[in-house]
């Protein structure tokens, strides 16, 4: 299960996210869908644990970064990699598409 309950991060007297909450079931396909800034990336980071929420929890199966690092670094690596392709379709190469099944 991945879950996010209410969530909220702050940068200084930025509000990134604010009253996060939703459930998606493992073996699913989830994705979060927003606007620039609505604070998408932001959330992948708390539940991957790149980043501490300022309040509420994120959790992925509830998996702890004590007890599943290998799990928890997978979770990284998608994050960075979806970041390197939004870097790359800014670029001059064509964009594409890609899709994860977590």
């Amino acid at each position: 299960m991945i879950r996010a309950a209410g969530l909220r991060k702050t940068y200084g007297e930025s509000v990134a996210v604010e009253g996060g909450e939703f459930e998606a079931a493992m073996g699913g396909i989830f994705g979060i869908v927003g606007p620039n800034g609505a604070g998408k990336t932001a959330t992948l980071k708390m539940l991957s644990g790149l980043v501490e929420p300022t309040a509420g929890e994120a959790t992925v199966d509830s998996l702890t970064e004590e007890s599943d690092r290998g799990t928890m670094e997978l979770l990284r690596k998608l994050l960075l990699s979806t970041a390197e392709q939004r870097t790359r379709r800014r670029s001059s190469t064509p964009p594409f598409a890609a899709h994860r099944h977590v």
